[in-house]
């Protein structure tokens, strides 16, 4: 009579199946054996729990294949349970599904992550009275590997940088400390810089870093925060050890005296102050302001008349140079030496913009800036003729085309006929 082994194959009994035992023996080898060392079968998850069993029968089963991929959606987390197996069997878990699917026995089991794959062990000895499924990894106690070099691939769908440091990034990354090893250690580049840690901000556009000291300080020491997170206005103090705590400011010993520079903020002050009147101010006197402005707050409400008598250190008028006796002097408010034979032109002004041809004779000094108003006095010369007339030409003013902003001029024969002159000058005084 036939029996089975752990894995479901049929074991014939001595002398039987006459005739038949290839074809069993077929089976066992080609169907058996293949799905437990290199099958693999596509099994849909469901909502609840999905049991597979391992019947004896030579015969094709799920349950017997190494690697198991899960498809489908189960719309929630699910379990898949294996048979509890006395002799123990591999599982490779392919989860191909969009759910994370708990594999088990009765007892304990693995989640493997949705799109993520797991080499499982069901063990062959009793949690219990049940039979688990571990991390095949875990269940062999530990693994050591050594100069191990990844330059490419990902890792929890990140890539791995070749040489690269900024382009692998992982979610987490956690480490355990012993008494002599640190979870963690970063390591700088010989003649190029100490290392530093950089944080960067949502967005990874900003970042502030965290530079360890150069190698000529040979500094060894550790720093050990404080138990919280301190209060208001606190600072972190060391007490020589690296052992730092919370601390605020002391300030009693300030006086006026240390205050050399910078602004006391409002909130150092009490919150009513000593009332301050003149009385106050013994060695204040104009000497002491040398510069800036007085501002009105600081005067008294009402100033005293101010008189030519007040006045006492105005320097005298000044008057020109040439000048002599005791009668002002008054200076030109607009000049020009003008060329008006042929195409108009200033040879030299002062205080004249340009100047305007009206025709034969007749011209418009414009002013830069304007006179106070048109009760100006002009003075006027010509001279310089180059073609034969009587005398040098003369000049007048049309009194009703002055205007605070322009003066217009003519300029005639002696017989009164309109005439270009090669120079002409003018003053206005006001």
């Amino acid at each position: 009579m036939s029996t089975y082994s752990n894995l479901a194959i049929e074991l014939i009994g001595t002398g039987e199946q006459d005739g038949t035992w290839g074809t069993t023996t077929n089976v066992n080898l080609g169907t058996a054996l293949e799905e437990a060392i290199v099958g693999t079968v596509d099994q849909a998850v469901t909502a609840s729990n999905l049991t597979l069993t391992l019947s004896n029968s030579n015969a094709t089963q799920v349950a017997r294949h190494l690697r198991l991929r899960l498809t489908g959606s189960a719309g929630g987390a699910s379990n898949l349970i294996v048979p509890e197996l006395s002799g123990g069997k591999n599982y490779y878990i392919i989860n191909a599904s969009n759910t994370a699917v708990t594999v088990k026995t009765s007892a304990d089991g693995i989640l493997v992550p949705a799109g993520k794959s797991m080499a499982l062990y069901q063990t062959g000895v009793h949690s219990g009275t049940n039979y688990e499924v571990v991390e095949a990894a875990n269940y062999s106690n530990s693994y050591t590997i050594q100069s191990v070099d990844i330059n490419g691939g990902t890792i929890d769908s990140t890539t791995i940088g070749a040489g690269t440091p900024s382009t692998g990034a992982f979610t987490t990354l956690s480490g355990i400390s012993t008494g002599s090893v640190p979870s963690l250690e970063a390591k700088g580049t010989s003649g190029v810089t100490s290392v530093y840690l950089e944080l960067n901000c949502s967005e990874n556009s900003h970042a502030i870093k965290l530079l360890g000291p150069p190698h000529s300080a040979s500094a060894n020491y550790t720093l050990t925060f404080p138990n919280n997170d301190g209060d208001a206005d606190q600072f972190l103090q060391t007490n020589g050890s690296g052992v730092m705590t919370w601390a605020a400011a002391d300030v009693s010993a300030l006086n006026a005296s240390n205050l050399t520079s910078g602004t006391v903020p409002d909130a150092r002050f009490p919150a009513t102050l000593p009332a301050l009147n003149g009385s106050a101010l013994t060695a204040l006197n104009a000497s002491n302001i040398a510069t800036g402005t007085l501002p009105m707050a600081r005067l008294s409400g009402t100033l005293p008349a101010l008189n030519g008598s007040a006045l006492t250190d105005l320097p005298a008028a000044a008057k020109l140079s040439t000048a002599s006796g005791s009668a002002p002097s008054y200076s030109a408010r607009a000049w020009a030496n003008l060329d008006t034979n042929g195409t108009v032109s200033v040879r030299g002004n002062g205080n004249v913009s340009s100047l305007s041809d009206n025709g034969e004779g007749d011209f418009t000094v414009n002013f830069a800036t304007a006179m106070p108003d048109d009760n100006y006095s002009v003075s006027l010369c010509s001279g310089r003729v180059e073609s034969v007339v009587t005398g040098n030409g003369s000049n007048d003013t049309t009194r009703p085309d002055w205007s605070a902003s322009s003066c217009r001029i003519r300029s005639t024969t002696p017989g009164g006929s309109s005439r270009d002159q090669i120079e002409i000058t003018i003053a206005i005084f006001r």
